[in-house]
């Protein structure tokens, strides 16, 4: 018979009150001690993980690399080893970074209320994933053969290399990561941002990674205006723009059709 998994109860201070069966304290939706690991490659990529389908709850859903809860007298480190084999088939060098408490309530009933601990790590192999655990994972190759699959090579990968609302934990130069990102992701074109949906990214920003990147189509991926386009086109391959086609230039506003019109009409001129 099966040992029944138990959870560490804690105070919000992390100081430990008990134990009780998992899936009875995701019911009752009690504090309990957890941890999430992020581990990235050299490239500063993510390794993500497609929960498998059996699970009791978020069946399916895409997360970090790995989610659980420590034994009892075991640490958070040797939790987080213990369940990255468990689950991913690897191992890792992991530090803490940070914790945090949430509750987030499903439909199903059940109620997540963690006091997470979060560990980053570096990881460049392949895992070997437990189908009992995880049902897929992401990588480059992987999606170039489902596009080649699908006969879709018309459908371009495109890889933000400084995504808004972000920040990168990879501290090297942006050229840098900008580099490594296409050796080992193949994307057909690499994006820079600036910090949030409608802010410009910086022109230094744009002109040193299309520096290292010449034969790579580079695009601005926010904040480009009617007044900014033709600096920018200078510098970049092409932008996507959203917010200065919008009614008022906002971004939560539909589409205007002449701002849209103009705008085109100006890259006519410049291109």
């Amino acid at each position: 018979m099966m040992k029944e998994e138990m959870v560490i109860l804690v105070d919000e201070n992390d100081n430990e009150l008990g134990l009780m069966e998992k899936l009875k304290a995701h019911k009752k939706g009690v504090l309990h001690r957890a941890f999430s690991v992020f581990l990235l490659n050299n490239s500063n990529e993510l390794l993500l993980q497609k929960r498998a389908l059996s699970k009791y709850h978020s069946p399916g859903l895409w997360t970090n690399t790995c989610c659980s809860h420590p034994r009892d007298n075991e640490t958070i480190i040797e939790a987080a080893n213990r369940r990255l084999a468990e689950e991913m088939g690897i191992s890792s060098s992991m530090k803490p970074l940070l914790s945090f408490i949430y509750k987030a309530e499903f439909d199903n009933g059940l109620t997540e209320h963690e006091l997470d601990h979060v560990l980053i790590g570096n990881y460049n192999g392949q895992p070997l994933i437990n189908e009992d655990e995880v049902c897929d994972w992401p990588n480059a190759g992987q999606a170039l053969r489902y596009k080649k699959r699908l006969g879709i090579d018309d459908v371009l990968t495109l890889f933000n290399v400084s995504a808004e609302f972000a920040d990168s934990l990879d501290r090297r130069p942006l050229p840098d990561r900008a580099r490594s990102a296409v050796f080992s992701s193949i994307p057909d074109a690499v994006l820079v941002s600036g910090a949030i949906t409608g802010e410009a990214a910086k022109l230094e920003d744009l002109e040193s990674v299309k520096k290292v990147l010449p034969e790579t189509p580079v695009l601005a991926n926010t904040g480009v205006t009617h007044e900014t386009v033709e600096k920018v086109f200078n510098i970049a391959d092409g932008c996507i723009i959203g917010s200065a086609l919008k009614v008022d230039g906002n971004t939560w506003n539909p589409v205007d059709p002449d701002r849209a019109k103009s705008f085109m009409e100006l890259v006519k001129k410049i291109r």
